[in-house]
């Protein structure tokens, strides 16, 4: 059933093809469903009737109105970003839409575009949905800074001190997943986002095989080069195929600080596209795999489950009895895929 409000306005008129004169006319909301590019998409109709003929008419501000309406519950559908939640980030960093287009490396009209209704793609929406945390946008700024005005930059800067100082973004996260990151990001290692992602899974393997529990709750993805935890990547991909730079602290015990040691001895020395073979070569990302073609996109979850049973039998197999045996399995996955 139909919701319908009536909505009262100023006279004004527009012309009736039924009537064939200009007339006044009535305006409702009405709720309705339409198709767009597949996705059933509900949203609230304005919608205008003759007084005389009481035939539908078209008023053009409505119809503009009507688009917009129903492109934010496409873009809510595909968990897309929105255009108030661009324009939020834009007046957050006191940042132009041409601007942030160049730091990230985009078109200068590409903002523009979506400022006006266009509807980003997934990866794009996600990047700027990453941006809404300053350490994120810290990075961007400080990576691609030759490519802004240096008013801009220091506009951008600015405003940035100031989230970084009102929410204590010197430490880079509370969960032990963000922490585990901000260690990893401490040490005297080059680790890219690829490299980050895999030590990130063998931390967590490793860590339940031999304390017997998760290291963190977060599940990854089997993605086409590897495991990936999403929230991270969205974090750090603005660094491309380069060391990520970050300047964080971390809050671990040493329980867990001996296991990410022993990690970044056995795989630390590696770089991101020798890490993506090492987990290619093993069960839990295979088996997240199965029926993918190699290039294949995939937001398939690699179940913590599969990683436990995985890494326990690693240990057992190879007589791993502490942190510091961890590089035997490195040494092996070296020789087996090198």
């Amino acid at each position: 059933m139909n919701n319908k409000k009536k909505e009262f306005k100023e006279i004004n008129k527009v012309y009736c093809e039924f009537c064939d004169e200009d007339i006044e006319y009535d305006t409702v909301i009405e709720e309705e469903t339409i198709n767009i590019n597949g996705i059933e998409v509900t949203f609230n109709k304005i919608k205008d009737y003759c007084v005389d003929c009481h035939n539908e008419v078209y008023v053009e501000e409505d119809n503009i109105t009507n688009v917009k309406n129903a492109n934010i519950e496409y873009r809510k559908k595909l968990g897309l970003i929105q255009v108030d939640e661009i324009n939020s980030l834009l007046s957050k960093y006191n940042i132009g839409k041409t601007t942030l287009a160049s730091l990230l490396g985009w078109g200068e009209i590409t903002i523009v575009r979506y400022m006006e209704g266009s509807t980003p793609s997934k990866d794009y929406s996600d990047t700027l949905k990453s941006l809404d945390d300053p350490r994120t946008m810290k990075s961007l700024l400080e990576k691609n800074k030759e490519k802004v005005t240096d008013i801009a930059y220091k506009k951008c800067k600015k405003a940035l001190n100031q989230y970084l100082d009102e929410t204590s973004i010197d430490n880079c996260g509370d969960t032990v997943l963000e922490n585990t990151v901000s260690y990893f990001l401490s040490k005297d290692y080059e680790v890219t986002p690829l490299a980050l992602q895999k030590l990130l899974y063998y931390a967590q393997g490793f860590y339940y095989a031999l304390r017997g529990d998760y290291l963190f709750r977060e599940d990854c993805e089997a993605w086409v080069h590897g495991p990936v935890y999403t929230e991270i990547y969205s974090r750090y991909k603005s660094f491309g195929y380069d060391p990520i730079k970050n300047e964080c602290i971390y809050n671990l015990s040493e329980e867990k600080v001996s296991l990410l040691d022993g990690i970044l001895k056995a795989f630390g020395c590696y770089n991101g596209k020798i890490l993506e073979k090492f987990t290619h070569s093993e069960m839990p990302w295979n088996k997240a795999r199965v029926g993918k073609k190699d290039d294949e996109p995939s937001n398939e979850i690699i179940s913590k489950k599969a990683i436990a049973e995985y890494f326990t039998n690693v240990v057992e197999k190879y007589n791993i009895s502490n942190v510091y045996d961890i590089d035997i399995y490195s040494s092996t996955l070296k020789d087996k895929v090198l």
